[in-house]
């Protein structure tokens, strides 16, 4: 994991330094921020394959802890800010500061990353997502929904199927392992709760998943 991962640190380090430095518009800051991008996405591919080789083998650690669920969207709203601004799409955060959960926070956090990931991926330029919760008696319900290219039918039924592994090009030519929503599906599986998708073609599509209230509150 260590050898996989510490390359990238550096490139994304260096090519974030090099943006700094550089007038924002000029075709070299264009140059390092095509740079930091490609190293962000490449670093998530390869954390989505450490993440489910370890599901594979047993050795995902389930840790759960009451924190406040908004922390972990701000902050992964935050870590994938470039790729939506890349494609002038709109992040709108409805979830409260008051909603608390218990489940594992690491765990949360790739979760929501990858299903914002695939949202940016497959919405259009100038696009729009919005990410909102709700309380039940004991469950919170999120919800992250984007107005992009949608999912077809014949897909949508078998999204969380490794046997039906899913990988389709996004908006701006992304490419990605098909991993990502199988490896949320088998997280939120640790956690006793559910995710499921609606979507319509050329119309967006939403992701739901539910995580325990802290007491079933």
């Amino acid at each position: 994991t260590h050898d996989l991962k510490a390359p990238y640190n550096t490139l994304l380090g260096f090519s974030e330094m090099l943006k700094d430095n550089l007038d924002k518009g000029s075709k070299n800051w264009e140059y390092a921020n095509n740079l930091h991008e490609s190293a962000l996405n490449n670093y998530n591919l390869v954390e989505n394959l450490i993440e489910w080789s370890r599901s594979q083998r047993g050795r995902i650690s389930y840790n759960p802890t009451n924190f406040v669920l908004n922390e972990v969207v701000f902050k992964t709203v935050n870590l994938i800010s470039l790729n939506a601004e890349k494609k002038d799409i709109s992040i709108h955060d409805y979830v409260g500061n008051d909603l608390k959960v218990h489940a594992d926070r690491n765990l949360v956090n790739i979760i929501i990353r990858n299903i914002l990931t695939n949202a940016i991926k497959y919405s259009y330029p100038e696009g729009e997502i919005i990410i909102s919760a709700k309380a039940s008696e004991k469950f919170a319900e999120i919800s992250i929904s984007d107005n992009g290219i949608g999912i077809p039918e014949g897909i949508l039924k078998t999204l969380f199927s490794i046997e039906n592994k899913n990988s389709r090009t996004g908006t701006d030519h992304e490419t990605g392992t098909g991993l990502g929503l199988i490896l949320c599906k088998e997280f939120i599986d640790l956690h006793g709760c559910s995710i499921w998708a609606e979507s319509e073609v050329k119309k967006g599509s939403v992701f739901h998943f539910t995580l325990p209230l802290v007491n079933g509150e």
